[in-house]
């Protein structure tokens, strides 16, 4: 399978439970600044319960999205450079190589 195809899994899976995560929250945020009763708590229990599931299934992607980011971003950088150096050594932008071709 190519790292596109994961990547796109992952997203819509990521999207998905995020999504989740924070409707859970806006329901729960119905019930701040409000006594709660003993019914008020069987129903506020499990929205807690599932905020905290949410939570623990996102948790390993924000932990892979901070352990990769600076790599990312070292890898975008030299990628720049390289192609900063392949100018310098006199490669032709894309459109420029384009437009010889078509002379």
């Amino acid at each position: 399978m190519s790292l596109k195809k994961l990547y796109e899994d992952y997203d819509s899976e990521f999207t998905k439970v995020y999504n989740n995560y924070v409707a859970l929250h806006k329901e729960l945020d119905k019930y701040r600044n409000v006594n709660l009763t003993d019914e008020l708590v069987l129903k506020v229990n499990p929205i807690i319960s599932d905020i905290q599931d949410r939570y623990h299934e996102l948790l390993p992607a924000l932990n892979n999205i901070i352990q990769r980011y600076q790599a990312c971003a070292l890898l975008v950088q030299d990628y720049n450079e390289f192609l900063d150096h392949i100018k310098k050594g006199g490669a032709l932008p894309e459109d420029e190589i384009n437009e010889e071709a078509k002379a």
